[in-house]
């Protein structure tokens, strides 16, 4: 896999958080324009799907997110792109 991991990713998603108490799931999902050059990818304009679980406390946060691209088939190849993302933050 050649991959040039610079890059640039926009676009626009809706996405939906359900709190428990202290901890939360979230799932969405929307499209996106990369800059990145997949090879698995015929071309740079991509949909998202996305879930993940989390806990807040106070205003801080940590999540685990799933994401994953793909071109819904559109263009072939389709081979999808898969992500882990642990994210950290402060709520303000």
């Amino acid at each position: 896999m050649n991959i040039n991991p610079e890059g640039m990713d926009i676009g626009l998603g809706l996405f939906f958080r359900y709190y428990l108490k202290d901890f939360f799931s979230s799932v969405g999902g929307g499209g996106a324009y990369t800059s990145i050059e997949f090879q698995e990818q015929t071309h740079h304009y991509l949909f998202i799907l996305q879930g993940g679980i989390g806990y807040k406390w106070k205003n801080f946060f940590v999540e685990d997110l799933f994401r994953h691209y793909s071109n819904a088939g559109l263009a072939s190849p389709n081979h999808s792109i898969n992500a882990n993302i642990l994210s950290i933050g402060i709520l303000f």
